[in-house]
């Protein structure tokens, strides 16, 4: 009928793209359970058991099978479904995730040290291929973005919410009009102090921007008595980032190792552990990790961990229930086997009470 309408199957079946369920997915891939099973059969490995048709029903309809219920297990069969229904790895992902949003921890793909050395690698080859000059622009760069980048934590450590990385890793490099009025930015104060601060600013910052290392974009500020004038901003990249930590030979100060959390959100987990069974007050957990950590996409549909979830305490007769945060039984599994790891990555964060809680729940 498709074909006939000159259209798509999902358009006829009216599924938007992104939001299509496992089920969905053979469907428009033309296929029935039956199709289906001789096939994954055929490309999963034995220890995973035999695919059974009632295997498939259980996963369309949102019932966990055990025995397909572990990270070597997604690794699978996500991409076999995906061969099989003709789409994207990433689509079978997100439709899986629909269903399974508990299992979020599981189909996040983990940082690997080979992963990591390959970044510093290509990171070293670049610096090594910049002037004297893009390396004093591109490190008083990366000064002033670690500094906003603490700032950013020191505001979840009060409980508050720092906004969008994309704001606040904005850097306020020049402002075009007469220093008397506006003095000089950080950076250009920085450049300054080591003598590399002229008028060839602008030709070194678009040089490493067409490197990938930075972006530089433009805007208006007010700055009285001139009113609104022109200012030039830089952001940092993540290549960028890498490439002067390269150049400097530092590491990322207290990056998590593997499926780590950071320290902001191992904060939040214990917070929520320390409640134990009674949760925590939905407005309790502040800024945004309760998107980073809870069962449930964060925003921009990328996938979250499923470490904790808000559930409603039921109410009674009188008063309608209320929402609060509780921890899952993905994020108790994470908390007892990683435990010892948070108390030598975070020394400086109590966290044997939620420890105590979550190993006799």
């Amino acid at each position: 009928m498709a074909r006939v309408l000159k259209t798509s199957a999902r358009e006829l079946a009216g599924i938007p793209a992104g939001e299509e369920s496992l089920a969905d997915l053979r469907r428009l891939a033309g296929l029935d359970r039956g199709d289906v099973v001789p096939l994954l059969d055929a490309a999963l490995p034995a220890e995973l058991g035999r695919v059974t048709e009632w295997k498939l029903q259980a996963l369309e309809n949102g019932r966990t099978v055990t025995a397909w219920l572990s990270r070597e297990a997604l690794q699978e069969i996500i991409p076999a479904l995906a061969k099989i229904y003709r789409v994207p790895v990433r689509t079978v992902r997100r439709s899986w995730f629909r269903s399974f949003p508990e299992q979020g921890y599981m189909l996040r793909a983990p940082r690997t040290a080979g992963r990591e050395q390959g970044q510093r690698r290509a990171g070293s080859g670049t610096w090594e291929e910049l002037t004297r000059r893009q390396r004093a622009y591109l490190v008083a760069c990366f000064r002033e973005d670690q500094q906003a980048e603490k700032r950013a934590e020191g505001i979840r450590a009060a409980g508050r919410d720092p906004g969008r990385a994309a704001q606040w890793r904005r850097i306020s490099f020049t402002v075009r009009a007469d220093p008397a009025f506006t003095g000089y930015t950080r950076v250009q104060e920085r450049l300054r102090a080591e003598g590399w601060h002229d008028s060839g600013a602008g030709s070194t910052l678009h040089a490493l921007a067409r490197r990938g290392l930075v972006r530089v974009s433009e805007d208006e500020v007010e700055v009285f008595p001139l009113g609104f004038v022109p200012r030039v901003v830089v952001e940092m990249t993540r290549s960028g980032r890498t490439c002067a930590r390269a150049g400097l030979g530092e590491s990322p100060a207290g990056r998590a190792r593997g499926d780590l959390l950071s320290e902001w959100l191992w904060t939040a987990l214990v917070k929520v552990a320390e409640a134990g069974g009674a949760g925590l007050a939905e407005d309790a957990l502040w800024g945004r990790a309760k998107f980073y950590l809870g069962t449930g996409y964060r925003p921009g549909g990328a996938l979250s961990r499923g470490f904790i979830d808000c559930l409603s305490d039921g109410g009674d007769a009188r008063q309608e229930g209320a929402y609060r945060w509780v921890v899952t039984a993905a994020g108790r599994d994470h908390i007892r086997h990683h435990a010892s790891d948070y108390r030598e990555l975070y020394p400086e964060i109590p966290a044997d009470a939620a420890v105590e809680r979550v190993s006799g729940s």
